[in-house]
């Protein structure tokens, strides 16, 4: 799923301002006087009077068109700067001028051919060159207008404003060290510079560097106490940073200085919506579309938010309406794409992501995304390929290629006679799927294997036979191996199809000799079953995929003949430890220390019944007869499209499908007829050992 858009604070460009030469010639220089005093009517009454019989001075012409201008007179102050440069063709300033004025109507071909024009006649006009870097950035020519921010600053070596617009442009182009390096040059020339140090915040905030970010925005506050983009810049790196209380009072104080700001709204229900306070996101998304009705972004964010509360039709009016003002609009694209997925409108979600990527070729969420999509569906060439985006998403929640060292990245080469790392990314369910290709991996001829795994299954993973080495995942380097790669990205560089999957069941056991002392408790002679139904509550999907409780399952205590072992380990185990009484429950999940422990429990099980959990992996790679639980809404991909079983698990795996989002009662039941039949033709078997 998508991590949703977030609003990002604005990047403003230094505005271009007027230049002209002061005249102090007998009647003018009055009103150049009133100019200067801010009396701009006078300035322009005076003036013109002047023109009537001073046609041909061109300086006086700059100063009228000047005051046209600041009057709101545009096609005044075009004519007078046209008179002005027919006069005196070098005349620099007046092409300069004419360039602001174009630039402020947007028309931006005209504004560079003017600053060009200053720039030939004056090449060492420093805010002349600041100024066509403006344009040249305003039409997303990037090198062009770092090259003449340069400029300026070769002219002006302490042009503050140049140095904060070349961060800017730097920073779009992705150049972000060069970004950050001007952003404090330009502090470094002027230190109350209250924009370069918001500018500064948004790209350590973008660097992760927090805490230099949060420095920055509070010394722009520190000489600006009202500055309202520091506030708001300031709440949202504290949002990153999960100091949620201070985020909403940085948030609120911009509030208090600027109770309009629709975009601090924004952000503030953005907020809001992570702390899952709906009501009150829903209010604060609102609140900015009533005070900027064509905000694309807060649409975006009111569709997010509307997704989450599954109010799909909403949902999708609020990302269409947001493409209707913003057409091209990745992100909503993308979350369109996740909402028709939800939906199980396969083709609409998969050209949704197309477009998201049609729009920014690089869009590694959005490529993300739609690999889920294409696993899903068992379109398995395509899909690994796109789920490798995943190294771009999300990079400072997962061990990233440097903390492997100076070994190299696996890509696919040969690795006969070669020593080969794996590395966790994601869950322990993903390191229990994906570590059958350990087999795969040494039937091509791998000398050295070593599996790096979460310490809870350090024990388990001592079982798999083809392994060499295992080893705690850790941040420091790790030994040197030849190559390198991630659990998830080996069925990438395998080509692994759906009729290829390796799925040589069992390939995990319970370590030989290992002790559970919670076995002996296990009920002798009945069909024992063990129940998950909590997972981990910071899971993305944890709200569809977890049962709101224990009573949910009470249909299967009806079925004579078995007895049920709860699993649970954390979350969930206050209700296993004191069940109802009609639903009697044996609860070793709190004896569980690791793994292996649940690997020996399974063992003397004959059911599993879990959530989408990595007991359920465990279960299945053990061979263990697993019925899992699968939430409509956040399917995860490997579960496949409307199938009711898994070919990663095949014979012992079988998934049981909610068909209405929130509503558990037709696979509880379906599921308590298939227990009953289950336990009817156990009753047969011979008997079980303590």
């Amino acid at each position: 799923m998508s991590s949703r858009n977030k609003n990002k604070p604005k990047k403003r460009n230094q505005p271009p301002g007027p230049s002209h030469q002061p005249i102090k010639q007998g009647a003018r220089e009055k009103a150049f006087a009133l100019y200067a005093a801010g009396n701009i009517p006078a300035a322009l009454e005076i003036a013109n009077k002047i023109l009537r019989t001073a046609k041909n001075d061109f300086l006086l012409l700059n100063l009228a068109a000047i005051c046209h201008q600041l009057s709101g007179n545009p096609q005044q102050a075009i004519s007078c700067w046209q008179e002005a440069v027919r006069i005196r063709p070098d005349y620099a300033d007046a092409h300069y001028n004419f360039g602001n004025l174009m630039y402020e109507m947007k028309h931006f071909a005209e504004a560079e051919a003017a600053y060009r024009l200053a720039l030939r006649f004056k090449p060492e006009f420093a805010q002349a060159h600041n100024n066509l870097g403006i344009v040249l950035h305003a039409m997303q020519r990037y090198n062009e207008a770092a090259a003449a921010y340069r400029q300026a600053l070769h002219h002006k070596c302490d042009f503050a404003s140049a140095c904060n617009n070349l961060g800017i442009t730097l920073n779009q182009m992705q150049q972000r060290q060069q970004a950050e390096a001007a952003f404090r040059q330009a502090i470094h020339f002027k230190p109350d510079y209250t924009e370069a140090c918001n500018n500064l915040g948004i790209i350590l905030n973008e660097l992760q560097r927090f805490d230099e970010a949060e420095a920055a925005c509070r010394q722009a506050l520190h000489f600006k106490p009202d500055d309202v983009n520091a506030y708001n810049n300031l709440g949202i790196i504290l949002h990153n940073q999960k100091r949620f209380a201070e985020a909403e009072e940085a948030y609120l104080q911009a509030l208090r200085l600027h109770p309009n700001h629709a975009e601090v709204f924004n952000n503030y229900g953005n907020l809001l919506k992570g702390q899952k306070q709906f009501a009150k996101a829903m209010v604060a998304f609102r609140e900015a579309l009533s005070l900027n009705p064509n905000f694309a972004g807060a649409y975006n964010n009111l569709g997010n938010l509307l997704l989450e509360l599954k109010h799909a039709e909403e949902a999708e009016a609020a990302y269409r309406q947001a493409l209707c003002l913003q057409p091209d609009y990745p992100e909503a694209y993308n979350n369109l794409g996740n909402l028709f997925k939800e939906l199980k409108q396969v083709p609409q979600s998969e050209a949704a992501y197309r477009q998201a990527l049609h729009l920014r070729p690089d869009y590694h969420e959005a490529k993300y995304n739609l690999s889920f999509l294409l696993l899903g569906q068992a379109r398995f060439q395509e899909g690994w390929l796109a789920h490798e985006a995943r190294h771009n998403v999300n990079r400072h929640q997962r061990i990233l290629p440097s903390d492997a060292g100076p070994i190299p990245m696996w890509n696919g080469e040969d690795l006969r006679e070669k020593s080969l790392l794996i590395l966790p990314e994601q869950g322990f369910g993903d390191q229990i799927q994906f570590c059958r290709y350990a087999r795969v991996l040494k039937t091509m001829g791998v000398k050295h294997l070593t599996l790096a795994c979460e310490a809870a299954l350090k024990e388990l993973f001592q079982s798999l036979p083809e392994k060499d080495a295992v080893m705690e995942k850790q941040t420091h380097p790790y030994p040197r191996h030849d190559f390198w790669t991630f659990y998830l990205s080996i069925p990438h560089h395998l080509g692994t199809t759906l009729s290829s999957i390796p799925a040589p069941i069992p390939y995990l056991a319970p370590p030989p000799g290992h002790a559970f002392d919670g076995i002996q408790h296990l009920p002798q002679q009945r069909f024992r079953v063990g129940l998950v139904w909590k997972g981990d509550p910071t899971h993305k999907n944890d709200a569809n995929r977890s049962l709101p409780g224990l009573h949910v399952l009470a249909p299967l205590w009806t079925v004579p003949g078995v007895a049920f072992v709860s699993l649970q380990k954390g979350c969930g185990e206050d209700a296993a430890k004191n069940p109802p009484p009609e639903q009697p429950l044996l609860h070793l999940g709190a004896s569980l220390r690791s793994f292996a422990d649940t690997a020996a429990l399974l063992a003397r099980l004959d059911l599993v019944i879990t959530i989408d959990s990595a007991v359920a992996h465990l279960a299945g790679a053990m061979g263990k007869p697993c019925w899992v639980l699968l939430p409509s809404w956040g399917t995860d991909w490997r579960w496949l499209q409307d199938r009711s079983d898994s070919p990663w698990y095949p014979k012992v795996m079988r998934l049981f499908r909610q068909t209405k989002p929130d509503d558990w009662s037709e696979v509880v039941q379906h599921m308590t007829e298939a227990l009953a039949q289950s336990s009817m033709e156990c009753k047969s078997a011979a008997p079980k050992p303590p």
